[in-house]
């Protein structure tokens, strides 16, 4: 079983042959400089093949920002390579989005988010 979670600025990843304890911890996988914004908590989906993690910058209290959703893409789960940002200038996702999941849907990759719609 592998754990993805945010650290300093880092997704970071830990890992359990026994089933969740003790988690062994692996270090960095995805950085705020790879990413190109701070990586929040991520969804990845096993599709043709690869990994797909999707993801959006993190959220902070008080923090007014634009919401960023972008993808990568990993053979092994540890070393990623960044895919493109998903949200856009048009289109159903121009203001936004936060907290991606994907689910693999007849075939293909459903990701489900909240959309922001405008405005803070």
């Amino acid at each position: 079983m592998r754990l993805f979670y945010v650290e300093g600025g880092t997704t970071s990843s830990a890992i359990s042959t026994a089933g969740g304890v003790p988690f062994t911890i692996e270090g960095p996988v995805i950085t705020t400089e790879q990413a190109g914004i701070e990586p929040g908590g991520f969804t990845v989906v096993r599709h043709r093949g690869v990994y797909r993690a999707y993801f959006s910058n993190l959220e902070r209290p008080g923090e007014l920002t634009t919401r960023v959703m972008r993808t990568a893409i990993s053979t092994d789960m540890r070393t990623w390579a960044m895919g493109p940002i998903i949200t856009q200038r048009r289109g159903p996702l121009a203001s936004g989005g936060s907290h991606p999941f994907a689910v693999i849907r007849r075939g293909t990759i459903a990701l489900y988010y909240a959309g922001d719609r405008g405005s803070y």
